[in-house]
């Protein structure tokens, strides 16, 4: 029978990674907090090497949602504030 992890479940890996070994986590376990995530991400990912252009394309991107964002919700509370007067 398949097992459902629960939000407290935070270290149950699934059905694929069970077995014998496994051990038993506990009720209510915490879970990881982003920082932690961070941290585990960099030591198991590996390095990429410095790609300028790469690098460029991802800053361009992140900026222009950035953007689109920041009119999207600034449309909204101009709309919202034109309702209130």
């Amino acid at each position: 029978m398949a097992r459902v992890a629960s939000s407290y479940d935070a270290l149950y890996a699934g059905p694929l990674l069970s077995g014998t070994g496994m051990p038993q986590v506990k009720k209510k376990a915490p879970g990881f907090t982003v920082p932690q995530v961070q941290v585990l991400l960099v030591a198991i990912l590996p390095k990429r090497a410095f790609d300028a252009q790469a690098a460029r394309a991802l800053v361009t991107s992140w900026q222009q949602r950035n953007h689109a964002a920041y009119v999207s919700h600034r449309k909204r509370r101009i709309a919202l504030h034109r309702q209130q007067e």
